[in-house]
C-alpha cells in the first residue's frame, strides 16, 4: 500500500465513522432484538423469511457501533494530545 492509498483509507475510515456516529446504535439494536423476540409470534411466516437477514443486519450494526466507539476513543485521545501540546 502506498502512502497516498494509506491516507485515503484512513480518511475514508474516519469519514464513515463520523457519518455512523449520528445513529443511536443502541436503540437500533434494541429494535432488532424486539423484532426478533416478537416476530415469530406476530407473523411466523414472515419471520422465518426475514430472520437470517435480520441477524446479518444485526451483526453489521454491532460492528458499526464498535467503529463509532473506536472513533470516539480516537477523538478523546486527539483532544488530550491537543491540550497537552497547548501546555508546552
Amino acid at each position: 500500500m502506498t502512502d497516498s492509498e494509506y491516507q485515503m483509507a484512513q480518511d475514508l475510515l474516519i469519514g464513515q465513522a463520523k457519518v455512523l456516529s449520528f445513529i443511536d446504535w443502541t436503540a437500533f439494536l434494541a429494535r432488532i432484538e424486539r423484532a426478533d423476540s416478537i416476530g415469530a409470534i406476530i407473523d411466523p411466516t414472515l419471520y422465518r423469511k426475514g430472520a437470517e437477514r435480520l441477524y446479518l443486519i444485526r451483526d453489521v450494526a454491532r460492528q458499526a457501533q464498535g467503529l463509532v466507539m473506536a472513533y470516539d476513543k480516537l477523538g478523546e485521545y486527539l483532544e488530550k494530545e491537543r491540550r497537552h501540546e497547548g501546555m508546552g
